[in-house]
């Protein structure tokens, strides 16, 4: 600029305030993860779970706000270029699957470096793992029969229970032992398989074993007493 024949020179410097929070692409995010995961183990399903700042301050950091109640989960921060991402992973707190509230909803904020914030809703599937065995409904089954009982007739039912569900609770039955008898894989019905000869009174013991459906199966034995 000019003036009065002398020149000189302006410069206006523009500071940047911290005017704008911190958003999420998407106010609903879905994860998941298998219930007892060990300690460290990434929730799946969020990596694309990141909020923008348009100032210059940027995020700073995410952190769990509530939902959290039982400290299953630890939020973290992970910078790949100029983007930060939010990582969920397993606490050392043993993750329990509650059939009645098969998930957990958290609400993450994200911080930036000036004081502002914004957040979003991440529900958290708790996938079911085969860790329950069968539990027979009675510690020992007894039955009396005849000699001339009819050949394949249903003489007892035995039943057996698993807290897991899907094939982690599914459960296949099995008798071990015997040439006497079968049971039925799905229901449990024992019946013999030919007639029976043999001394009034005398008794016989079936052990019964039931096996969940599961990749790394679990099973529990049972005896039944069978008096002809």
């Amino acid at each position: 600029m000019t003036e009065g024949g002398i020149a000189w020179t302006l410069r206006i410097t523009v500071t940047d305030t911290n005017n704008f929070q911190p958003t999420f692409g998407a106010d609903f995010y879905l994860g998941y993860i298998a219930e007892e995961a060990a300690q460290g183990t990434t929730v799946g399903g969020l990596e694309k779970c990141h909020a923008e700042d348009k100032d210059r301050s940027g995020i700073d950091r995410y952190e769990i706000v509530s939902g959290n109640e039982r400290g299953y989960f630890v939020a973290e921060t992970k910078t790949v270029g100029a983007q930060k991402f939010l990582v969920l992973k397993a606490t050392n707190t043993r993750i329990v699957r509650d059939p009645a509230r098969p998930s957990i909803t958290l609400t993450v904020r994200a911080n930036d470096g000036g004081g502002l914030h914004g957040t979003t809703r991440i529900q958290i599937d708790i996938q079911d793992t085969n860790n329950n065995p069968p539990v027979f409904e009675k510690s020992e089954y007894t039955v009396t029969i005849g000699e001339d009982t009819p050949v394949m007739t249903s003489i007892l039912r035995v039943r057996a229970r698993d807290a897991d569900i899907g094939r982690n609770g599914g459960i296949y039955y099995y008798l071990r032992n015997t040439q006497d008898f079968t049971i039925d894989a799905i229901t449990g019905v024992i019946r013999p398989i030919h007639m029976l000869d043999s001394q009034s009174g005398q008794q016989r013991t079936l052990e019964v074993t039931a096996r969940d459906r599961g990749s790394s199966p679990k099973a529990a034995n049972v005896n039944v007493q069978v008096t002809i």
